[in-house]
């Protein structure tokens, strides 16, 4: 990623039936998420699953293994139909740039715990050798076309369906962070370290709302919503928010 101060990739615009009126003013900006319908449709909330959440321990424990049940399934079935795109692609990169085709690289998970994310490789090798950890910016001189294609279309995300079925991350929940920019983030973001409550998310609330971010300014909405889904999350949210996802792979709202 580069240090670039442009703001976040937008996602078409939609509204959600909730705001952040409780979660951080300082993080939030003091705005709310519109509740106004999206396009006459409305989507309602069943079902909470958050580590905030007042349920009786029996319910949790039921609703988080319905989380868990509906991660595998759904990473089964993207396994099966992504399966001919994944084995495309790996040739395609050892075609266009020499070096390994799957990107390891640390992230932080449910609680700050740390893991090993799988990613095809989009950067140039040895990208980050005399910058270090930095956020990516617009036409990133560090990704190769095709790579540049592949985050376009998020294709270089679905390496990431086997950290789902190893259960280091969800389906739908905040993006792991690295625990370098983590830090950073921290410093200038009071409150950053709460989006950790939930599991990591292959997608989620903030990337169908927002897109990706690439300054420390852009990402004060971003951390509102993450906290917004912790506070609101089902089942019926992750479908919605999946939905989403699909629409921003056709119009190509991925990372830069």
């Amino acid at each position: 990623m580069s240090g670039s101060t442009s703001a976040c990739e937008k996602s078409p615009e939609v509204s959600v039936p909730f705001n952040v009126k409780n979660i951080q003013p300082d993080v939030a900006e003091n705005r709310h998420i519109s509740a106004a319908k999206d396009h006459g449709e409305k989507l309602y909330v069943v079902g909470a699953v958050s580590p905030d959440v007042q349920l009786p321990l029996l319910e949790k424990i039921q609703a988080l293994h319905a989380k868990d049940l509906f991660d595998k399934i759904v990473a089964l079935i993207l396994l099966v139909l992504a399966s001919p795109i994944m084995l495309a692609t790996f040739f395609c990169i050892k075609l266009v740039s020499p070096g390994n085709v799957i990107f390891k690289q640390e992230r932080l998970t449910l609680n700050g715990k740390r893991f090993i994310i799988y990613k095809f490789r989009s950067m140039h090798l040895d990208a980050e050798k005399e910058s270090g950890a930095v956020m990516a910016g617009e036409n990133d001189p560090r990704v190769f076309p095709l790579g540049r294609f592949m985050r376009k279309t998020r294709i270089d995300e679905l390496p990431q369906i086997f950290n789902v079925l190893k259960g280091e991350m969800s389906i739908v929940g905040p993006r792991p962070e690295r625990p370098e920019i983590a830090r950073e983030l921290e410093r200038e973001l009071h409150g950053f370290h709460r989006r950790m409550k939930a599991k990591a998310g292959l997608t989620g609330l903030a990337q169908v709302r927002q897109g990706y971010c690439s300054s420390v300014a852009s990402y004060r909405k971003k951390i509102a919503l993450d906290l917004l889904y912790i506070r609101k999350q089902s089942l019926l949210l992750d479908l919605w928010i999946l939905l989403r996802t699909v629409a921003v792979v056709i119009f190509f709202r991925g990372a830069r």
